[in-house]
């Protein structure tokens, strides 16, 4: 395929007449567009191609418009070839969300390496904004800082939940879209790249490292510390919310700790393969919940402070609660 440098697209459909030919069927429309982009890259004939399936019906002659659900997980699929196959060359493609078309500060939602030799990971990941009437939102794919393609992508906003995250993190870690193939696969950091991760043991393989959008280790030898002590700077005003999801997997001894949040002998939440438990600085079991081993759990831990002034106290004050799957299950006085 003999293609100039720049961007071309190929749109493939199948049609089924019927009814003495009165009648068509369409399939689903595939969209491929293919960026050669050797000057980029480094090398002769190398592009990035996007495909994606629109519905029947549906046939986009001129542009690309990208469509997900705020909240909704979303996939693209994407590849990285070559017509030099004497070697085996890999790109580090790093993808970001930005928030208008001139978004000085968008959001990197994947960081990807591909190789001509094998079938690059989708990216994946979820959108927690949603798009405004009128404004574009952008996915686009960097490399070296440079941006090599770019698609609108129109977000919905998800009326099934009628809420915007919470902001102001002091921590906010997310494993959307590493893989244990990314170039940073040893970087982990939150939203604002201020607490960073030390990673012990990690094999980088199916069953160590990044899996299926989320951090995976087998055996007690490997693990990750996050560097932030969520309990050392406990605000006397609005409390605390500490928020996890995690899955245990073939488990073998359900005492075995999978978590620790704090301070290992003082104020922290340990989480066995069957059970969370908040413990105040004595090291004295404040609350727990139970589950089964082997689901996938979210786990929200809701900790009230409690008002200097008296009349500013309510029947809330002091209570911490358990959020176990959405349910809330568990509330006693914390202290200490």
């Amino acid at each position: 395929m003999n293609l100039s440098e720049g961007t071309h697209t190929l749109q493939i459909w199948a049609e089924a007449k019927y009814n003495d030919g009165n009648t068509t069927v369409y399939s689903n429309l595939l969209y491929y567009t293919f960026t050669i982009a050797s000057s980029v890259v480094g090398s002769t004939g190398k592009f990035i191609n996007i495909h994606k399936s629109f519905e029947s019906g549906n046939f986009p002659l001129s542009s690309l418009m990208l469509n997900a659900t705020q909240y909704e997980s979303y996939s693209l699929q994407w590849g990285y070839y070559t017509d030099s196959l004497q070697t085996n060359t890999t790109i580090p493609v790093v993808w970001k969300l930005l928030n208008g078309d001139d978004d000085q500060n968008p959001t990197v939602i994947g960081n990807i390496t591909a190789s001509n030799q094998e079938r690059a990971a989708a990216l994946q990941f979820i959108p927690t904004i949603y798009t405004e009437d009128g404004v574009n939102t952008y996915i686009a794919a960097y490399f070296n800082d440079t941006v090599i393609e770019k698609f609108p992508i129109y977000i919905v906003k998800n009326n099934k939940v009628k809420v915007n995250e919470t902001g102001f993190y002091e921590v906010k870690m997310s494993a959307y879209g590493k893989t244990n193939d990314s170039t940073d696969r040893a970087t982990w950091t939150d939203v604002a790249g201020n607490v960073s991760t030390t990673f012990t043991g990690v094999q980088w393989n199916t069953n160590s490292g990044w899996y299926n959008n989320s951090f995976r280790t087998a055996g007690s030898s490997e693990y990750a510390t996050i560097n932030v002590n969520p309990f050392s700077n406990f605000n006397s005003t609005y409390g605390k919310t500490i928020e996890i999801e995690f899955e245990s997997e073939k488990v073998s001894d359900e005492t075995e700790t999978l978590i620790t949040i704090g301070n290992p002998s003082g104020a922290r939440i340990e989480i066995t393969a069957d059970t969370a438990t908040l413990y105040n600085n004595g090291n004295t079991d404040v609350v727990h919940t139970n589950y089964k081993s082997n689901e996938r759990l979210k786990l929200a831990f809701i900790i009230n402070a409690v008002q200097e002034d008296v009349e500013n106290r309510t029947a809330e004050s002091g209570l911490a609660y358990i959020v176990n799957n959405g349910i809330l299950e568990r509330a006693a006085i914390a202290a200490g």
